[in-house]
């Protein structure tokens, strides 16, 4: 993608676009895997999955930005 030649305008709006897609993505895929898990698992496991996915999220995201 480097290679290509885009003015700023036109990588943010590809940018935003990647983004939107990516979260819809994830909200749909987490949506589907809580709906299973919840039957999988019981409330103590679930919350200490919430807990290791919200410190892996903010180590992913510090490492992004």
């Amino acid at each position: 993608m480097s290679d290509l030649e885009m003015t700023k305008t036109q990588w943010t709006s590809l940018a935003n676009t990647l983004r939107k897609l990516v979260q819809e993505h994830v909200a749909t895929e987490e949506s589907e895997i809580f709906d299973l898990a919840s039957d999988q698992f019981d409330q103590e496991q679930l919350n200490e999955m919430g807990s290791e996915m919200h410190v892996e999220k903010a180590r992913i995201f510090m490492i992004v930005v």
